[in-house]
């Protein structure tokens, strides 16, 4: 409840919902795959069917492991970029 109240331009849903709701997310799993765009995909990123894609789905979960957000996205492969940091290890 409120979310649809909230400037998204000043504060990330992720910090609403640890200061707001106390949902504190602590991991994001992705899954990134290539994928051909079918018809109707070709259709809304205005490329060409069978036009190579990428395909992101995000899940992420609350400290109990509870998932709180997941989607799904098709993306034109020829204007993404997927970058990764990872602060290792004890």
């Amino acid at each position: 409840p409120g979310l649809d109240q909230v400037d998204f331009s000043t504060q990330s849903l992720y910090e609403v919902l640890s200061t707001r709701y106390q949902l504190v997310v602590t991991r994001i799993d992705h899954v990134v795959r290539a994928t051909a765009a079918d018809g109707y995909r070709a259709d809304l990123l205005g490329v060409l069917e069978g036009t190579p894609l990428l395909f992101v789905a995000t899940s992420a979960y609350t400290e109990d492991g509870d998932i709180i957000e997941h989607s799904a996205a098709y993306y034109r492969a020829d204007r993404y970029e997927y970058s990764t940091s990872q602060t290792c290890c004890e």
